[in-house]
């Protein structure tokens, strides 16, 4: 005996006030993009390709075997879930790395940091360090992955970096390595 009924194609959560419910992570992997989406790894890459999806990175750490690290900017996954009913997405690629890295500094909000860009100024990216372990939240890797990024030379830490185990041991990297990783490892 068979009991017809319905397959939930779209799960559409939203919090105690109505509003839906975000992403926590500013990037998330490809399987949580296939997840949600409810589509095969090829085809999230098709996406990415054919810009359905805008924003992808591709953060393996060379050395590390062919095997890729893909990640794709939340928003952009959230805004082909619901158009038009989400922020909307940057134009370019310096605008979106600032909301990234935004996301690790607690005295900048990112909404703070998006009523800039939508005025027309630009973040500041080339200055300053950005701690390996908000690279871990930002980038929703792992520590290892993060290090074997650094031991691979595609991030480069501060002169003053201190790179020990243990609380206040996170390697300090270069906004300005992070920023040419992200803007030559984006998947077109």
């Amino acid at each position: 005996m068979t009991i017809e009924r319905p397959i939930q194609r779209t799960l559409d959560l939203r919090a105690a006030d109505g509003s839906r419910l975000a992403f926590l992570r500013p990037m998330l992997g490809i399987e949580s993009v296939k997840a949600v989406l409810d589509v095969s790894e090829d085809e999230v890459l098709e996406l990415l390709a054919g810009g359905a999806l805008r924003w992808g990175w591709d953060l393996k750490a060379e050395g590390g075997g062919a095997r890729s690290f893909v990640r794709v900017w939340s928003r952009s996954v959230t805004c082909y879930l619901h158009p038009g009913h989400q922020p909307a997405e940057p134009e370019e690629i310096e605008d979106v790395i600032g909301l990234l890295l935004s996301a690790e500094r607690g005295s900048v909000s990112r909404s703070a940091v998006a009523g800039d860009i939508a005025a027309g100024h630009r973040p500041a990216l080339q200055s300053g360090s950005v701690p390996a372990i908000a690279l871990q939240r930002i980038f929703n890797a792992s520590s290892g992955h993060v290090l074997n990024l650094i031991r691979a030379d595609a991030l480069e830490l501060t002169k003053s970096s201190q790179w020990r185990r243990g609380p206040g041991g996170s390697p300090e990297v270069t906004r300005a390595s992070v920023v040419e990783l992200l803007k030559a490892r984006r998947i077109l």
